[in-house]
């Protein structure tokens, strides 16, 4: 009798470890999948429901970055960029960044590159730079909307994509084309002017302040509110700091993200923007939604900015793509440096910007050239 029920005993537990392993598997393959972003989210219509990366340990790379591919940065140049009247061939370009992107996630697809880190609910935002509305001197529409054309490819509806930036004015005399409309690819402005007494909200700022270091300011609508996804389109120029030259990038384009005022411009931009460019872009908002890079280095700024000067332009026909803004920005200012040692007929001081090695100590990425990854890749056939 009793080695009876010691025999229907063992029967039973079989049976509940059986049923135990059939429920995981099950429940294992209701789960629905997505892309390799760490993000499953059900963004509303606003986009104010995504979900934080990692927030139980901020020096944790975001799971949406393949770790392979952390440190890479992929310079593409193409010389028939170019067509009539110094226009740019939108298939030319649609062609760099899909090289781009191939190389920086070892794919054969920009499809695939950018499922793995953008779902198809998502609402992309390309944060493109048009500083002073000089429109030689900022992102060039014509990348933003190659960029815009592989999204849609790549399932994203072509209303859930907007480029903005800080101001209307600025956009416009770039050359973008605002629409606020519910069709067609949209583009935004936190506010109507970047100068502040014909400053009127456009999409506005948040009406809470958030800390910033020593300081503090307001994140623009856009990027909490209306996108789930950024990519960040700087332009490559120099910067001429009080002391030294130095690169501003990807990196520094984020303070177009923020409200600046008088109360705390000192703070921010105080010993070269160091360490307010890594606060900056240290924001959970802006850090965790940053996707991708794609720098604008068809006609850089190689001496010094950020205001335009057109005697210091040069056709470099390249954009520069990473998801390290770091690595992105610590490449970009080689690049510049090599532009400026070729050009000669001077004594050119050597590029300078200690607020890269802040943001490495802030866990934003890498600036040690020799621990990145570079490919070049030249389109002349």
């Amino acid at each position: 009798m009793k080695g009876k029920m010691k025999g229907i005993l063992i029967v039973f537990i079989i049976l509940i470890i059986g049923m135990a392993f059939f429920w995981q598997s099950f429940l294992t393959e209701q789960t629905p999948s997505g892309p390799d972003n760490g993000n499953n989210t059900d963004p509303s219509d606003t986009g104010d429901k995504t979900v934080p990366q990692n927030p139980s340990n901020p020096d944790t790379p975001p799971k949406h970055i393949p770790s392979n591919i952390k440190s890479r940065v992929v310079i593409v140049r193409n010389p028939k960029i170019w067509g009539d009247k110094n226009t740019i061939n939108p298939v030319q370009m649609q062609r760099m960044i899909s090289v781009a992107l191939n190389e920086l996630f070892v794919l054969d697809s920009s499809k695939e590159a950018l499922k793995k880190i953008i779902a198809e609910q998502d609402k992309v935002g390309l944060k493109v730079n048009t500083y002073l509305g000089q429109k030689a001197n900022a992102t060039h529409p014509e990348l933003a909307e190659a960029l815009s054309t592989l999204l849609i490819q790549a399932g994203i509806q072509e209303n859930n994509i907007i480029i903005w930036d800080r101001a209307k004015n600025e956009l416009e005399d770039a050359g973008y084309k605002i629409n606020t409309s519910g069709q067609g690819k949209r583009c935004l402005s936190t506010m109507t002017h970047r100068v502040e007494r014909l400053a009127q909200p456009f999409m506005g700022y948040e009406d809470a302040a958030i800390a910033i270091g020593k300081t503090s300011s307001r994140l623009s609508s856009i990027l909490t509110k209306f996108t789930t996804v950024t990519i960040n389109m700087p332009v490559l120029r120099t910067d001429k700091f009080a002391t030294n030259y130095g690169i501003n990038g990807a990196i520094q384009n984020m303070y177009h993200a923020i409200e600046i005022t008088p109360q705390n411009t000192k703070a921010l931009y105080a010993n070269e923007c160091d360490p307010g460019a890594a606060q900056v872009y240290g924001i959970a908002a802006i850090k965790d939604k940053t996707r991708l890079i794609v720098c604008d280095a068809l006609t850089p700024l190689y001496n010094g900015g950020p205001m335009d000067d057109q005697q210091y332009h040069t056709n470099y026909n390249g954009i520069i793509v990473g998801i390290d803004p770091v690595a992105v920005d610590a490449v970009g200012q080689s690049v510049l440096q090599k532009i400026r040692d070729k050009k000669g007929g001077k004594e050119w001081p050597k590029l300078v910007s200690n607020h890269l090695i802040t943001a490495e100590k802030y866990n934003l990425g890498v600036s040690d050239l020799s621990r990145i990854q570079i490919i070049e890749k030249d389109l002349d056939y």
